[in-house]
């Protein structure tokens, strides 16, 4: 029964985030963080991941500091503040303070993916209706600072 139903939401998590029927600017519940891609990005499966962590310690000093700009680069000291320290070396490049938006958290997950010089934070859930994005930083490594960074969330309903 448990794999059935890990097998039904991950299914349908990945619908949502390749075929995903409402973005972060449907239905008026649109965040000042929601910068959808241009509809040729949304050949994600065919792109390599990229290393992320979500940040629990600090949230809200990380949310300011992302307030007028989506990316920021790191230090380790700025890794050890928001609890990943451990994550410090990282053979996928260096570590970046990036906005995420969230849709459903319980029935969904992050896709976060390059595509050329840009970089694409994406949420896919499942849901009956369009929640109101809530904001999470994440913390990315990447082998260079991204030119643009896209944040969308896509609920499949």
């Amino acid at each position: 029964m448990r794999i059935s139903v890990w097998l039904l939401l991950t299914t349908g998590v990945a619908c949502a985030l390749l075929f995903g029927q409402a973005s972060c600017q449907a239905g008026g519940a649109s965040d000042s963080w929601c910068n959808p891609f241009p509809s040729g990005y949304a050949d994600a499966g065919s792109r390599p991941a990229v290393a992320f962590a979500g940040i629990s310690a600090h949230r809200d000093e990380a949310e300011t500091r992302l307030e007028t700009v989506a990316i920021l680069p790191l230090t380790k000291a700025d890794l050890d503040y928001y609890g990943l320290g451990a994550r410090a070396e990282s053979p996928e490049g260096s570590p970046f303070l990036v906005r995420g938006l969230l849709g459903f958290e319980g029935t969904g997950r992050f896709l976060v993916y390059q595509h050329g010089d840009d970089l694409v934070v994406l949420h896919g859930s499942l849901g009956s209706y369009m929640p109101r994005p809530r904001r999470r930083p994440l913390v990315v490594w990447l082998p260079k600072e991204p030119t643009h960074v896209y944040v969308d969330i896509n609920v499949a309903q």
